[in-house]
């Protein structure tokens, strides 16, 4: 982050890649100084992609004022169409008599992309051209009517609208279209009875619907209620314990939905609900001398998943089926090495741990939910040279296999790891990045498995193994004007 009141930032990254697909991130540098401060990055060049932004930042006499925008083209990996995306977000924060606080935020994003059919479940070769749209809305009002205790209470909305054109059929105008809108109101009051003990509790009232069509017009509804209960307590210094119940229910992803609009009113009877659970998590924030230690559960129960199911016809497309429960540990270690001899040295490292149990809508056995991978490592060691104006380290990431279904396929990626490096020069007022993700091992070849029919049949009639991605090497130039 770069911070400068009143000047103009320019941020400029150059980045150069091998054969991977992944694209370099340019998070746009956030100013909080002065009357107004405009913030621009870009033109960015990633692997086949160019990305740039810009804010502008405004600080009010009862409250601030953000308004971004960013837009980035490229294509993907083997592939030379082109997609393209941009964006626009409003932030706006005011402060009323009596202590009262009002928010609003505003967002709209556009992408138009390319999509495999398979992973629409088109059982075609044809490549799809899919617009995707999304808007949101939301305004809060805080007050204080007691000492100790405050009270939220607000509205939001969001849509998607998702347009899919066969790359065959663009020129005739064969689309299809999918719409979904969330409407939800909600209220929350936060109580502090002593320095130590936090509660909030509150509840939200959503309303969504998703519509499709390609001839005629279906909907599906879905209504909930979305209580939650949460209890912070810190005991001592240097440790915070959090519990928390929620009912979680997650919005609609109209791009995967994009099979039914072709399936006319053979889909009507399908059981199509957001993903919910009722949700259990507690997590432990400790330090132990100079080391942090940060640890997680999660508990997902009574609820639903989205798994490919076959539609009548032959069709594949995403449906709800029962989620038997999901357990999640996360645990996240950081630790300075001074007191090895290492000065301005610390490593970071991280495990995660996930299981699931969902009834398969195809084969009707229990199995781990579809593309959930169980355990990740990862470790980072950073080396600060001040002197110098030098960061460098190493980063580390290990992977277990993890395994995705579709109607007649079955996707399995091996158990790998991968080391990378990087180096940040600060001379000054410019800044140089140098980023190397896969300098050592690497993401495994992919195997995918197909059925003749379903996965109901056993009769596997071919398997592809799709070939590995090579290393990733990101440059950036930062200079504050």
């Amino acid at each position: 982050m770069i911070k400068a009141p009143g000047r103009t930032i320019a941020v400029v990254c150059i980045a150069v890649a091998s054969v991977s697909g992944a694209r370099a991130a340019n998070p746009l540098v956030d100013l909080h100084g002065g009357p107004v401060a405009l913030d621009v990055s870009g033109p960015a060049t990633g692997v086949q992609s160019l990305s740039s932004g810009a804010a502008l930042n405004g600080n009010l006499p009862t409250g601030s004022m953000k308004v971004q925008a960013s837009a980035s083209v490229g294509a993907d990996q083997n592939d030379t169409n082109l997609w393209r995306k941009h964006g626009a977000q409003f932030q706006a924060n005011l402060s009323a008599l009596h202590g009262t606080h009002f928010a609003a935020t505003g967002t709209d994003q556009f992408a138009l992309i390319y999509r495999a059919p398979s992973s629409i479940g088109d059982p075609g070769t044809a490549t799809h051209l899919v617009s995707t749209e999304n808007r949101s809305a939301q305004v809060t009002a805080s007050f204080s009517p007691v000492g100790q205790t405050t009270v939220q209470v607000g509205a939001k909305d969001n849509s998607d609208l998702t347009q899919d054109t066969s790359a065959a059929g663009a020129a005739h105008g064969a689309r299809t279209t999918i719409r979904s809108e969330t409407q939800q109101v909600f209220a929350q009051v936060d109580w502090t009875p002593m320095s130590s003990l936090a509660l909030d509790a509150g509840a939200a009232e959503s309303n969504a619907d998703i519509r499709w069509s390609a001839q005629q017009a279906h909907t599906s509804m879905f209504n909930a209620l979305e209580p939650h209960l949460a209890m912070t307590l810190t005991p001592w210094d240097g440790t915070v314990w959090r519990a928390s119940v929620e009912h979680a229910v997650s919005p609609y992803d109209t791009a995967a939905y994009s099979a039914y609009a072709s399936v006319a009113r053979s889909a009507d009877n399908v059981n199509i609900e957001p993903d919910h659970a009722w949700q259990f998590q507690t997590s432990l924030h400790q330090v132990v001398g100079p080391a942090t230690v940060t640890a997680a559960y999660t508990a997902d129960r009574w609820g639903t998943a989205t798994e490919f199911a076959e539609v009548r016809g032959g069709v594949q497309a995403p449906a709800s089926t029962p989620l038997l429960g999901r357990d999640k540990v996360a645990l996240t270690v950081s630790l300075p090495l001074g007191a090895l001899g290492l000065p301005n040295t610390s490593v970071t490292s991280g495990a995660a741990w996930q299981n699931s149990s969902v009834l398969d809508p195809v084969t009707d056995e229990i199995r781990r939910a579809s593309g959930e991978t169980p355990r990740k490592f990862s470790l980072r060691l950073v080396r600060n040279l001040p002197a110098h104006h030098l960061s460098l380290g190493l980063t580390g990431q290990m992977n277990d296999t993890t395994t995705s279904y579709q109607l007649s396929e079955i996707s399995t990626v091996p158990a790998g790891g991968t080391v990378g490096a990087f180096l940040a020069y600060k001379p000054g007022p410019f800044e140089v990045d140098v980023n190397v993700n896969g300098l050592c091992g690497g993401p495994p070849a992919a195997t995918d498995s197909f059925f003749n029919g379903t996965r109901a049949n056993p009769l596997v009639t071919r398997t592809e193994i799709q070939p590995s991605p090579g290393p990733v090497f990101n440059l950036s130039l930062r200079r504050a004007l």
